[in-house]
């Protein structure tokens, strides 16, 4: 009876042992718009700064940012989803669903070219009636708000999403308190879907550098930052759990 209960015991922990070690992995979705995707060797998305970090602990199962289009808007990743759209990684076909339903991790980035798209850099400075970007504002986080609902039905691991940053800064300080006000809007609906929010505003309006020049987008140092961003709340969050 005594050998019973130590050969029970010998297993119960080989179990537990096991549970505790297995997919330790970690596999990683990067959906979202420009600042997630490769645009070269050397200039790639701030998600690309996340996935070598993972790597190099050893953590990275899969990265997937084969989803993520320039200038995409929310709708374009609503109607992927929707849609269950293919891409190809490596030599295997994923689709979206079945991304979201694996993801340990998925990192998104969308609505930024909701808001820029309809501004004229051109015509500001002249007399505009600034509730419309108001209101298109709170039509994104409608949007915003959908875009979650549906992702939440495939994804119920940990999701980040990326705030606003304000890219006119060095054209144009007028429309700051219209960014800002969409930036603090992305914090409320990430507190009512239980999604991580990643600070960036604050951070690129004292960092000048972080923005391109000649494309109102964020610089190599830009995204390496937000990246930084990331793996600071995955240390506290996401890689204790493995």
């Amino acid at each position: 009876m005594k050998k019973i209960i130590i050969i029970i015991s010998v297993i119960i922990s080989v179990l537990i042992i096991y549970l505790i070690t297995v997919d330790r992995k970690i596999y990683y979705l990067a959906l979202g718009d420009d600042i997630t995707i490769n645009k070269t060797e050397d200039d790639c998305g701030y998600s690309n700064y996340v996935r070598d970090y993972l790597e190099y602990y050893g953590k990275l199962e899969i990265y997937i940012n084969e989803f993520s289009q320039k200038n995409y808007r929310i709708t374009d990743l609503i109607t992927d989803i929707d849609n269950n759209k293919k891409v190809k990684v490596g030599k295997t076909e994923k689709s979206i669903k079945n991304a979201l339903i694996k993801a340990d991790l998925l990192t998104l980035s969308i609505g930024m070219n909701d808001l820029t798209s309809i501004i004229n850099m051109e015509t500001l400075g002249y007399e505009q009636d600034y509730q419309y970007f108001y209101n298109r504002a709170d039509e994104i986080i409608k949007d915003l708000e959908k875009l979650l609902i549906i992702i939440r039905e495939y994804c119920k691991e940990d999701i980040f999403l990326i705030g606003i940053y304000y890219p006119y800064q060095l054209q144009n300080s007028e429309l700051n308190n219209v960014f800002s006000y969409l930036n603090n809007r992305y914090k409320e609906i990430c507190r009512i879907y239980n999604v991580n929010y990643i600070e960036i505003y604050d951070l690129f309006n004292a960092n000048p550098a972080y923005l391109a020049t000649d494309t109102n987008q964020p610089s190599k140092e830009g995204l390496e930052a937000i990246g930084n961003q990331i793996v600071v709340m995955l240390n506290n969050r996401l890689l204790k759990k493995s």
